[in-house]
């Protein structure tokens, strides 16, 4: 079902178990396109950014999380 935020997500973290992280991070954005303040997600992309090297991006989505809900994104910091 392309409306359920749930099965991108779940879809990303399989690609980034995968190491396959280009296409996690086009699941992630998928997911935000339909729930743009879905902490999973916006998390999700941050760590795709962090192990891309993509430092800048990486802190503006965990910034964005913390925002959002700060107790759960400061765990994945």
């Amino acid at each position: 079902n392309p409306t359920v935020v749930e099965a991108y997500i779940l879809l990303a973290d399989i690609f980034v178990k995968e190491k396959n992280l280009v296409d996690a991070k086009n699941q992630y954005l998928k997911a935000l396109q339909i729930k743009p303040k879905n902490t999973d997600a916006i998390l999700g992309v941050a760590y795709v950014a962090f192990h891309r090297d993509q430092y800048d991006m990486a802190l503006d989505q965990y910034q964005k999380a913390i925002e959002i809900e700060p107790n759960r994104a400061l765990k994945h910091i």
